[in-house]
């Protein structure tokens, strides 16, 4: 009679731990998911939902404009890409001559930021 008690204390024992050890595994799929799986979910519906917003042609006049951006001393700023703007989404309110002025002054412009601490 010892012996059967024994075994069924032992096998408590075992079923106990690897009951544990089940919610442990289980506590971290949930923590995985709610961490990790939702929030690419998340990302995943935001992007679905800009991409039906914003045409490609919306996503490059965005893109286009974010060089104007003053911040860290006109980082982004590329002349290339103003220019890029001028052209293509504004091609009736600039004449040819105002075209290539702007380009000097840009160019101009930009010498100047990368050398002026105060800009």
């Amino acid at each position: 009679m010892g012996g059967i008690l024994y075994l069924i204390a032992q096998n408590k024992v075992d079923r106990g731990r690897s009951y544990c050890s089940r919610i442990q595994r289980y506590n971290l799929t949930i923590e995985h998911h709610y961490q990790f799986d939702i929030f690419i979910a998340g990302i995943g519906s935001l992007l679905k939902e800009m991409n039906s917003r914003f045409n490609d042609e919306v996503a490059e006049l965005l893109v286009l404009s974010s060089v104007l951006d003053p911040h860290d001393k006109y980082k982004t700023f590329r002349v290339e890409d103003i220019c890029k703007l001028m052209n293509d989404f504004y091609p009736n309110d600039f004449m040819e001559q105002e075209k290539l002025h702007m380009n000097i002054q840009l160019e101009h412009f930009q010498l100047d930021v990368y050398q002026s601490t105060k800009l």
